[in-house]
């Protein structure tokens, strides 16, 4: 197994679940900065 700490995580989208709204494409890359 390699070691991944420090590695920027793969860009993705899903449906997320945030209180009582669906978000049907939620990704990480929002958050990033």
């Amino acid at each position: 197994m390699s070691v991944l700490v420090g590695k920027s995580a793969p860009s993705f989208t899903a449906k997320a679940v945030q209180g009582e709204n669906i978000i049907e494409h939620f990704s990480l890359d929002q958050y990033i900065g």
